[in-house]
């Protein structure tokens, strides 16, 4: 095969993450400040996800405080039980109430406030599907109609122990989170971790979670994409072992060039845009890649994008552009 030797200028795109975080839900019915009534056997803190599972009476009679942000999903159901107890959460939390949940209360000195906002009071209980957060006026219902989130990109790649998951959308309509999830064998699936979504979009949003200290020889993931009313799509699943080859792919989203290193390549590789009679029409360099990288470009059509880095590294793929 023709080798190439060229000069590369690389513009990386700034992944949109939010904070990626714990899950943790409830096991039995008590008190919000019952550790015992969480699978994880502590209070829910910053940067949790808390499931208030189905079946489930979760009771706030005193003040709560979150002095920070958190994703709440109410499937059973939050009662307020005592005058002037609050639930406060700092911004940019969320509370989600599901089809069949419910936050009930009897005064309207009980409260739930977001960001200092007042979303609840107990005089004024609350049935799902309804959500609510710092931008709204209370609880408002979900969107009846979302379509489903479009997945043009699911990668792995290993760093030492950690794996970087990443992944990007070309649409998503009342997106509001993403659910990473892990297996060993491929079939029996946890919830590792939550990153909160674009909301509706059109353009193509890039997203990553690391899964830091991973010891097993292979690890299956995928990604639910969990829609504000509660419907959710699946990504395929995706595998990497413990001694990964550093393949690359190429591939093109939305007028974009996406490459994926599945370990990092230490040094500089060289991207060129090749036409079709020939011609470098573009060529940019990056230093050290890993994980997925997009490239901005402005030529457009059929190119045939090239990698190399003059040693071990060599190799080109046809794109549309």
């Amino acid at each position: 095969m023709k080798k190439f030797y060229f000069l590369l200028v690389l513009t990386i795109v700034v992944f949109n993450v939010s904070f990626s975080a714990p899950v943790i839900k409830s096991i039995a019915s008590a008190n919000w400040a019952t550790a015992s009534a969480w699978d994880l056997n502590r209070m829910p803190q910053i940067g949790d996800t808390i499931e208030v599972q189905a079946g489930n009476t979760i009771t706030v009679n005193s003040d709560i405080v979150v002095n920070g942000g958190v994703f709440v999903k109410i499937y059973g159901t939050v009662s307020f039980q005592n005058n002037n107890s609050t639930l406060s959460l700092a911004s940019p939390s969320k509370i989600l109430v599901y089809e069949g949940g419910n936050i009930t209360g009897v005064s309207a000195s009980e409260k739930i406030r977001i960001a200092g906002s007042i979303v609840f009071q107990g005089n004024n209980p609350v049935s799902g599907p309804v959500m609510a957060s710092s931008t709204t006026t209370g609880f408002v219902s979900f969107s009846s109609t979302p379509l489903p989130v479009k997945f043009v990109g699911f990668t792995l790649s290993r760093k030492s122990s950690d794996i970087l998951v990443q992944w990007s959308t070309s649409q998503q309509v009342s997106a509001d989170h993403f659910q990473i999830e892990r297996s060993l064998d491929g079939s029996n699936w946890n919830s590792i971790g939550s990153v909160t979504a674009a909301g509706n979009s059109f353009t193509t949003n890039n997203y990553s979670f690391t899964d830091k200290n991973i010891s097993s020889k292979i690890v299956y993931y995928r990604i639910k994409e969990v829609d504000f009313d509660g419907s959710f799509a699946v990504t395929p699943v995706k595998s990497i072992k413990a001694e990964a080859s550093n393949d690359i792919k190429i591939a093109s989203i939305q007028n974009k060039v996406l490459l994926q290193f599945s370990q990092e390549v230490k040094g500089t590789v060289v991207v060129r845009f090749v036409s079709q009679n020939g011609q470098v029409a573009d060529q940019q360099t990056i230093s050290n890649p890993f994980g997925q990288v997009v490239l901005n470009s402005k030529v457009t059509g059929n190119y045939i994008i090239s990698l190399s880095n003059g040693q071990d590294i060599n190799t080109a793929k046809q794109v549309i552009l």
